[in-house]
């Protein structure tokens, strides 16, 4: 087996901001909104959600 790529994973995170900062400044990916204002960092066709640690699945 062979894998292809991943269908959007999320992370959980303590801080976004900071998480935000260094994805896309050392890493070179790019934050997204998407739905109802949730964030995600993409790079390519991959899209990794973000999710804040002790914060509600779907709350902004």
């Amino acid at each position: 087996m062979r894998i292809d790529r991943l269908d959007h994973p999320a992370l959980t995170v303590a801080d976004q901001d900071a998480t935000i900062d260094f994805y896309t400044r050392v890493l070179g990916m790019e934050a997204v909104i998407f739905g109802e204002g949730r964030t995600a960092l993409a790079f390519g066709d991959n899209r990794n959600g973000l999710r804040v640690a002790g914060q509600d699945l779907y709350s902004s």
